[in-house]
């Protein structure tokens, strides 16, 4: 299961039923020395029996729950929260033989630790905190590369290709609005496969 990002984002959507105009279903996977834990925020209260009957383990107790909004509530202004990000930086590059066009032109990784603090540091005065490249780190990375079912005719695929950052950090907010947004929506690209979900928690 963890082999196949595909299969886990098909489990972890059946497991959260997402409600139409709700917030993003949004998922993480952290491999820490304490161990693997998935963490997921959704719209609805999630039922997690069929992945862990899938991965053989016990379901009685096998997953907590809580309440989102109490949390988001108390986010204020000047707050200082640890957080942890797991995101696909990407960044547009506009076609040479065509500087003139209008398209956003093809999304690349952004490579190397200074445009990855780039990019979190530009990233972040437009989602309602501020971070600076001495208050975090570039914790991790991983690639991923696999052919995901395309809709338009039966048996199409298409190619994937994410490179799954780990931010870990200290932050300050600086809008509470945009912040609580911002943790409910997630940050850049590749929800559906376990990148975008912001976490906080106390220093």
């Amino acid at each position: 299961m963890l082999a196949s990002p595909q299969r886990i984002h098909a489990v972890v959507a059946s497991s959260a039923s997402h409600q139409d105009g709700a917030t993003r279903l949004l998922w993480r996977l952290d491999d820490d020395p304490s161990g693997l834990q998935l963490l997921v925020t959704s719209s609805s209260k999630p039922d997690f029996s069929s992945l862990l009957e899938q991965a053989d383990l016990p379901v009685e107790d096998g997953w907590q729950t809580t309440e989102y909004q109490p949390f988001l509530d108390r986010l204020e202004i000047g707050q200082k929260w640890r957080f942890r990000l797991a995101a696909n930086p990407v960044r547009s590059v506009r076609d040479v033989k065509d500087p003139t066009s209008l398209n956003r032109g093809k999304r690349v990784p952004v490579i190397g630790v200074r445009h990855l603090q780039e990019w979190l540091i530009d990233r972040g005065g437009k989602l309602g905190f501020e971070v600076n490249d001495e208050s975090f780190i570039v914790s991790g990375r991983r690639a991923e590369n696999f052919r995901r079912q395309s809709g338009e005719k039966p048996g199409a695929s298409q190619r994937v290709a994410i490179t799954a950052v780990r931010f870990d950090g200290v932050l300050r907010v600086t809008d509470a609005d945009l912040l609580r947004r911002t943790l409910l929506e997630g940050i850049g690209s590749a929800k559906a496969y376990g990148c975008g979900l912001l976490t906080l928690a106390p220093i």
